[in-house]
């Protein structure tokens, strides 16, 4: 299911076959075959295992030590780039999860519902988690709603673009953000 996932994150459904899917996993067509009728079955079957996952994850808490200014830089920079950003689940980034996320609710009418309240479920997770960081008042927790909500629109943007934002472009926005 992973290397299903991985695959049409980083080729898009259209140029991953079942060849290139059993070949990731060790397999043979026909075993894929065997347990999945088509690609477009075993893709919808991944979906909902991702969900799955999404929906037991924790929210990790954010390290504000040091320059805030070079943090949110470093930060932005790790959630765009797939290089350096840690496994968000099985070598997920939170790019390939926004596409993911999007492209199975445009294919998958039938698990859109579910696809929106695993999202809405989500941003509730964020926002309490934020609550709690924050103990230094309604201030604070402005700061980290913005925070979360320029991470996750940046990562949006990225996925939807397949890469278009720089380190240069990041640096440059948390500058102007100070400035």
């Amino acid at each position: 299911m992973t290397a299903t996932l991985k695959l049409v994150a980083r080729q898009g459904y259209e140029n991953v076959s079942i060849d290139d899917i059993a070949a990731a996993t060790d397999n043979t067509k026909g075993a894929v075959y065997h347990y999945f009728r088509s690609k477009h079955d075993l893709y919808k079957a991944a979906l909902g295992c991702l969900a799955e996952q999404l929906s037991t994850m924790s929210l990790v808490d954010l390290d504000e030590t040091g320059d805030v200014k070079d943090f949110l830089k470093e930060t932005l920079w790790n959630s765009l780039d797939v290089s350096a950003q840690p496994n968000i689940i099985n070598g997920l980034s939170i790019s390939d999860l926004y596409y993911l996320f999007f492209d199975g609710i445009r294919r998958f009418p039938d698990i859109k519902p579910r696809l929106q309240a695993l999202n809405r479920q989500y941003m509730s997770n964020v926002i309490e988690h934020v609550k709690h960081q924050s103990a230094a008042g309604d201030e604070s927790t402005t700061v980290a709603l913005q925070f979360l909500v320029w991470i996750e629109g940046l990562n949006l943007i990225q996925a939807m673009t397949g890469g278009l934002i720089t380190k240069d472009d990041v640096s440059a926005m948390v500058d102007r953000f100070f400035d």
